[in-house]
């Protein structure tokens, strides 16, 4: 069993998640990388001297494959950053020629939230399972998850799930040392805008706000270590624009009501 902390990374190969596997693999870190992108996730692997694994998160199997090997490989994981996204991947509003419509396309759905909930729920288990019991696990969430977001509504909804997922297991779990917290960056720069769908921009018209708009993969860093380095931090919800951190907590309850059925069986 290795005696240094081990990480677990999904969408490893590139942007926000290279930039933290690379971080952690120079402050003495083994980093496990999960990607679908086989050739960047390799890639990754071999300069951090970690391993790669092949990997749909919206995939039950795959996932479970992964940190299975991850496990058996290290002894033990004590992070996961379950980071893999993309954007809309189909116009929701499009006109259709029939009725009844074909169905949505719910990929966005697939890899946003029910990536999401593999990553959480398998390190739920395996960190039960740590000679030191408990981790930490980070979802990458989006500003989407707070704030209305017309253009892209199945993106907004998988993100508005998430936040939703961490602060109801982030609670339960926080008993058994498990701290389960969520980052909501503003746009970053990096390969996931390729993946939309629609249109983020008005047509050549590119960027309209400039560069100043763009939370840097710095700022990302700095806020997931901020939750991985804080014991206390469990459940928590963080907005993340630029190097601003906005802790959004879960509104009030509207009465008692409502605050005794929906925490009664909780904590």
């Amino acid at each position: 069993m290795s005696s240094q902390k081990v990480a677990l990374i999904t969408g490893g190969g590139s942007g926000m998640g290279l930039h933290l596997t690379k971080y952690l693999a120079e402050n003495g870190w083994h980093v496990s990388i999960l990607d679908i992108d086989e050739k960047n996730g390799k890639a990754a692997a071999a300069e951090t001297k970690g391993i790669f694994n092949k990997a749909n998160v919206a995939s039950y199997d795959d996932m479970a494959k992964a940190y299975e090997n991850t496990w058996q490989t290290y002894g033990h994981i004590d992070f996961v950053f379950a980071n893999a996204g993309i954007l809309e991947a189909a116009d929701f509003y499009k006109q259709q020629e029939t009725l009844p419509p074909p169905p949505p396309n719910f990929l966005t759905m697939d890899v946003n939230l029910h990536g999401a909930i593999n990553a959480v729920y398998l390190g739920m288990h395996y960190m039960r399972r740590n000679p030191l019991k408990g981790g930490v696990v980070v979802v990458t969430g989006s500003a989407a998850g707070i704030y209305a977001n017309s253009a892209m509504p199945l993106y907004g909804s998988a993100k508005h799930g998430v936040v939703g997922l961490v602060r109801g297991a982030g609670r339960r779990l926080a008993k058994e040392g498990i701290r389960i917290n969520t980052i909501l960056p503003g746009p970053v720069d990096t390969n996931i805008l390729a993946s939309s769908a629609v249109p983020l921009f008005a047509e050549g018209k590119g960027n309209p706000f400039g560069p100043e708009v763009y939370t840097t993969p710095q700022n990302i860093i700095d806020a997931v270590m901020g939750l991985v380095n804080d014991p206390e931090a469990a459940a928590k919800v963080l907005e993340v624009s630029r190097w601003n951190v906005y802790e959004r907590a879960q509104p009030e309850f509207s009465d008692d009501n409502m605050r005794i059925v929906l925490t009664g069986t909780v904590y």
